[in-house]
């Protein structure tokens, strides 16, 4: 148990934190599985309905295993049951984004793989006004979608760090992560 920031800490046995280079200042977090993770729970964050649904989660992930599904961040709105995050793939360990009313939003293949040991950036965002979601792989557009309608997420209760929730733990990152953040509202093309 404890906390790190504003979430808690829930673990059965232990999150690894370690610097994310020799002498850097900046430290991630790694270990994560179903009785090791961090959330933070009580939350009644409005980040839209449908068409005023806004919101990016991005982070960095340092990461080799492919073997399963694993999520970098995700909300779930307990009222509509709406879930959203990223992840990466399981088998090739390319990025994509996941709603419930829209499913899986792959990365172009041409991006390649994150999941090579190296830091990389991933931003998934989902703008309600605008009917479309964005995926971006260290700053470059991966994966884009128009034409959509998202589910009810004006009553955001968790945000998962380094696994998905829709009111039970499922795919933990197998990596280390890094500036998980969590943006009601989605950022401009400079950004």
């Amino acid at each position: 148990g404890g906390r790190y920031g504003d979430f808690t800490i829930t673990s059965a046995g232990s999150l690894t934190g370690e610097r994310v280079a020799t002498g850097a200042d900046l430290c991630s977090i790694s270990n994560f599985s179903s009785s090791n993770y961090l959330r933070r729970d009580g939350m009644d964050v409005d980040f839209g309905n449908n068409s005023s649904f806004q919101c990016s989660i991005m982070g960095w992930i340092k990461v080799t295993n492919k073997g399963a599904y694993q999520y970098l961040g995700a909300v779930w709105d307990s009222s509509s049951s709406g879930a959203a995050g990223i992840a990466l793939y399981t088998g090739t360990g390319n990025a994509y984004l996941f709603d419930d009313t829209n499913g899986i939003l792959n990365q172009e293949s041409q991006g390649g793989t994150v999941a090579n040991g190296e830091w990389h950036h991933i931003c998934g965002v989902w703008d309600g006004v605008n009917g479309r979601r964005s995926l971006y792989v260290n700053g470059r557009s991966v994966a884009d979608q128009t034409g959509l309608g998202f589910s009810n997420y004006e009553d955001v209760s968790s945000l998962a760090v380094g696994h998905y929730y829709n009111n039970s733990i499922n795919y933990p990152c197998l990596g280390s992560l890094t500036l998980v953040k969590f943006v009601r509202g989605v950022p401009t093309e400079e950004q």
